[in-house]
């Protein structure tokens, strides 16, 4: 009868040891308190950011917009790397970027529309990771309903920083929307326009007025997005074109098969997920602009080789191009740190007190302020949550339009003459 040897059950222990590590550090990350305190730094430091955003607004805006934008950049990058370190380095998800390397490397030079699929709770997460990668975080711009502009912290945030609101009235954004862009090319650094044409994000219930829309009006049928709506895109191409860009990219974001579900729950716990993003340069002059008829057309078709680029992906785990694994930076930890270790100096001292303070009504404040803490929580990651998306482009839901029709599942109003037919 053979005994282990000594190697052998010092080899155990620090297995037993290291299993013991793992659980006790996966139970942190779901430690419904370790929630509490992130959400606490979040909002306190998002406070604090908005308060020198509007100072810096109003005293150096009107002499400098240059230096307003660049003091700006910071600024907004404080608040926004410390949602970058959470995926990064609490959860350890990655992303692998795909593409050519020529398409890559001219992403940084020039200002670029980047039309993305929005089928993923936190595509937009994606999307951030891989800006702080190529550092222009928090110059990645995006579109967004007016109504956000008024929610402190994330819409203060994001109004301060010349993000574009809509009125989703096409009759009031179409007179405003062009200033917006060209505050946007004004920039000396290089900025990016994150576009969802597809308007809201992809579900079943929508997909499928989005094939019946299809389907009435001879347009194609696509298999892993919702039928693209061309009016912001035919602007905005034409503008940009008209202002000197070079390119638009297309982009396409897939997750790799895992337990984990890329949501931000599954960040805030501490699970992983995998993500790969392609990038495909489309020069500018490629899309035809000299009438809408054409620039939707190229629209459609640019959705009908998106949707084979994610068939591609669901098949086999890759999309064109050669790969690249992007590492880890330590900027968006340290963000994070830094305003982790100013919060824990305070909220050790109220926990502190209030276990020592004997009141009652202390007590009560106390967890009063948590559980609204957790509230706060709880509705910040819902607005992220598929099953809680918007409404917009259902014929429920629909605002008629001038003459009192719905609008269809594109989110334009039923035209009795389409204008497009695809060849496709």
């Amino acid at each position: 009868m053979s005994s282990s040897s000594p190697t052998d059950t010092s080899e155990r222990k620090e297995e037993e040891q290291s299993t013991m590590l793992q659980r006790l550090w996966a139970a942190v990350k779901t430690n419904l308190l370790c929630h509490t305190f992130f959400t606490l730094v979040f909002l306190s430091s998002g406070l604090v950011l908005n308060a020198f955003q509007l100072v810096v607004y109003c005293l150096v805006r009107p002499f400098s917009r240059h230096l307003y934008r660049r003091i700006n950049y910071y600024l907004v990058y404080a608040s926004w790397a410390q949602v970058v370190a959470m995926a990064q380095w609490w959860s350890g998800s990655r992303i692998k970027v795909w593409g050519t390397d020529e398409d890559l490397d001219a992403l940084l030079k020039d200002h670029h529309m980047c039309v993305m699929n929005h089928c993923y709770e936190v595509d937009w997460l994606v999307c951030w990771m891989v800006c702080d990668q190529f550092k222009m975080l928090a110059n990645a711009k995006t579109f967004a309903k007016k109504s956000l502009m008024y929610v402190p912290i994330i819409g203060w945030n994001w109004a301060l920083s010349e993000q574009i609101f809509l009125e989703r009235s096409w009759e009031k954004d179409s007179q405003t929307i062009g200033g917006k862009l060209d505050k946007l090319l004004e920039y000396k650094d290089k900025i990016l326009l994150l576009m969802f044409s597809e308007g809201t994000r992809f579900s079943k219930a929508k997909h499928a007025l989005s094939l019946e829309f299809a389907e009435k009006k001879n347009l194609p049928k696509l298999k892993h997005h919702l039928l693209p709506r061309p009016k912001g895109f035919v602007y905005c191409t034409r503008h940009f074109k008209e202002r000197g860009s070079s390119a638009l990219y297309d982009v396409q974001v897939g997750f790799r098969h895992s337990p984990n579900p890329p949501t931000i729950k599954s960040v805030l716990n501490g699970r992983p997920f995998l993500a790969d993003l392609y990038f495909r340069r489309v020069p500018i002059d490629n899309v035809p602009t000299d009438s809408d008829e054409e620039c939707t057309k190229f629209l459609y078709d640019l959705y009908v080789e998106k949707d084979n680029e994610m068939d591609e992906y669901l098949k086999t785990g890759k999309f064109p191009g050669t790969v690249r694994e992007l590492p880890v930076r330590i900027w968006p930890l340290l963000v994070l740190c830094f305003w982790s270790l100013i919060a824990a100096v305070p909220c050790l001292y109220a926990f502190y007190a209030v276990l020592t303070s004997g009141s009652t009504v202390t007590v009560v404040a106390f967890s009063t302020f948590i559980a609204l803490l957790l509230s706060i929580l709880h509705w910040m990651v819902g607005l992220s949550e598929i099953k809680k998306s918007s409404t917009y482009g259902t014929t429920k839901n629909a605002t008629p339009g001038p003459d009192g029709e719905k609008p269809s599942a594109n989110g334009d109003f039923t035209r009795k003459d389409p204008v497009i037919r695809s060849s496709s």
